[in-house]
């Protein structure tokens, strides 16, 4: 998705293109993938009375973990979460505020450290459950893999996107997130895909390896015949971070609005550098070949449509559920 974003100058969300399809990834979208908190931020006063310590008293740090301010990790405080098992409830559960912020939705750099600033907020437990925890992720996200305003020409643009690798900050998973529901054929190369379970359904021993995604599976479902990329809903004046809009994107968002038919065709330029992408030949992939002969493909179709159909039934039924007919 990241090699597929179209530069604008719009500075609070992302378009990408696949399969000739225009897709937006901005805080409504973050916000419905992950159902983090991306209300506004607290007043700048607030926020400083609840990052900083009083004047003539120490900071938080050294009575809940001690030691030299922002010197331990994530890893050591998962560490000594396991190794101390009578330890205080009010400490445990604030290492593990900690520990969820810092490695999990505000994530940066290895090895990651935990910062004074969310040590000193945790102090405070109800700011910090209110505090708009998606909104700063989300821009995280936004200031490491958006394609910035620094872009003098094609070639350096050309030249970012080539890049091998990029260390995204904050919670990246969001975008797959938001890929697999607007992409819903990607589903078919996801294990168990139907199943909606969490961590409050069954309990899991164990976390399973993330399942990566080849190339080639992602070619083959950009062009296949039975792609279906859901258009972009229309924007939300809730999750409006920024006034200014790029003249492009508005004209965009006119033709989406107005059922334009997009295709590939009208996406001219790209790099072809590069060489060519190909299945890989111990993954013995057919994908790559023509559509002519996908009959398994249409069954895969059918069992990612046969799966959203079943998720909008347990959606249903535990909507009725929570809420009863009288």
């Amino acid at each position: 998705m990241l090699c597929r974003q179209l530069h604008t100058t719009n500075p609070s969300e992302m378009w990408f293109v696949f399969g000739g399809q225009p897709l937006r990834f901005s805080l409504k979208e973050f916000h419905d993938a992950t159902g983090l908190s991306c209300c506004d931020f607290p007043p700048q006063s607030e926020l400083e009375a609840a990052t900083t310590h009083a004047d003539g008293s120490s900071p938080y740090w050294y009575q809940l973990i001690g030691g030299t301010p922002g010197a331990v990790t994530v890893k050591e405080l998962l560490a000594r979460l396991k190794r101390e098992p009578t330890m205080p409830s009010w400490r445990k559960f604030r290492l593990c505020l900690v520990v969820i912020v810092e490695g999990i939705i505000l994530c940066r750099s290895q090895p990651v450290k935990a910062s004074v600033e969310v040590v000193e907020m945790v102090k405070d437990i109800a700011f910090f459950l209110k505090y708009p925890w998606g909104r700063h992720s989300f821009h995280r996200i936004l200031r490491t893999a958006k394609v910035g305003s620094y872009i003098l020409d094609t070639a350096s643009l050309v030249a970012k996107l080539r890049q091998s690798s990029v260390a995204i900050h904050g919670f990246p998973l969001a975008i797959q997130l938001f890929a697999f529901k607007y992409v819903p054929l990607l589903l078919k190369y996801l294990p168990h895909a139907e199943e909606e379970f969490n961590f409050l359904d069954q309990v899991i021993p164990r976390l399973p390896k993330c399942k990566s995604y080849h190339s080639s599976n992602i070619l083959h479902v950009e062009y296949s015949r039975h792609l279906l990329v859901l258009p972009p809903p229309p924007a939300d004046a809730t999750f409006l971070a920024s006034p200014h809009c790029d003249p492009k994107v508005k004209q965009l968002e006119g033709l989406i609005a107005s059922s334009f038919n997009f295709d590939k065709s009208i996406w001219p330029g790209g790099d072809s550098s590069l060489p060519s992408l190909r299945c890989s030949r111990k993954r013995k992939c057919n994908h790559c070949q023509s559509d002519s002969s996908s009959s398994a493909e249409e069954t895969d179709v059918k069992k990612v449509k046969r799966g959203l159909r079943s998720r909008s039934k347990l959606k249903v039924k535990r909507s009725q559920t929570l809420h009863p007919k009288n």
